[in-house]
């Protein structure tokens, strides 16, 4: 009887606290540098350091820390190669 319960509640936790660690934000790769456009025409470049189902938070070297929605996005990418030079994105040098 004693293992029935034990079962029982073991399992009714399982159940109750699942969803829960479904909704948590991830913590993203903070070491990628991302181009973000939105919809109203800005620009950010940056890291994006958490993500939950609605929204990014982005952090900037101007702005500092941004939440973006992801709905308000119209396109995202990851930058591969270059820096940031003054607040502007700088291509590789092919001829370093």
């Amino acid at each position: 009887m004693r293992k029935i319960l034990l079962f029982s509640v073991c399992l009714v936790s399982f159940i109750i606290f699942k969803p829960i660690a479904g909704r948590a934000q991830q913590v993203l790769d903070s070491t990628k540098l991302y181009h973000i456009s939105v919809r109203d025409g800005s620009e950010f470049i940056g890291n994006i350091i958490t993500e939950n189902d609605t929204s990014y938070l982005f952090l900037t070297g101007k702005y500092g820390q941004i939440p973006i929605l992801k709905s308000d996005i119209k396109k995202i990418s990851v930058i591969e190669k270059g820096s940031i030079v003054r607040g502007k994105l700088w291509a590789e040098n092919p001829q370093s």
